[in-house]
């Protein structure tokens, strides 16, 4: 069964409502609603905030297939983002070093680059 099931599953078996999750979570009854319609991106952290809502341990949200995907994938996206300030921090290093004549080429450089749609997508 996928989370979006098994939380309408549970929630119904506790007796609840999608209006009293909501408020247990903090969030609208909608949002609930969306949650348990659809398979939707649901990160570790919120399923483990509904499972507390819920009163019920993690795994019965999600099987431990799912966790490990879920887990890679937020995992995956950290490591995105660490790389991107990576970059940046690269580039600002560099851009430090130059003089104002090379801060205006790289500057223009850059500005080149933007106008390319692979480097932009």
């Amino acid at each position: 069964m996928k989370v979006n099931e098994n939380i309408k599953k549970i929630r119904k078996e506790k007796g609840m409502t999608q209006k009293e999750l909501g408020e247990k979570l903090g969030i609208s009854q909608s949002a609930i609603g969306q949650f348990e319609k659809k398979e939707s991106n649901l990160k570790i952290d919120t399923i483990k905030k509904i499972a507390i809502a819920l009163n019920v341990d993690m795994s019965r949200l999600i099987d431990t297939d799912e966790l490990a995907i879920l887990d890679i994938k937020e995992h995956s996206e950290k490591l995105e983002i660490e790389n991107e300030k990576y970059i940046e921090e690269r580039v600002e290093i560099a851009f430090k070093k130059l003089n104002i004549i090379g801060k205006k080429e790289a500057a223009k450089r850059v500005e080149e680059l933007t106008e390319i749609k692979k480097y932009t997508d």
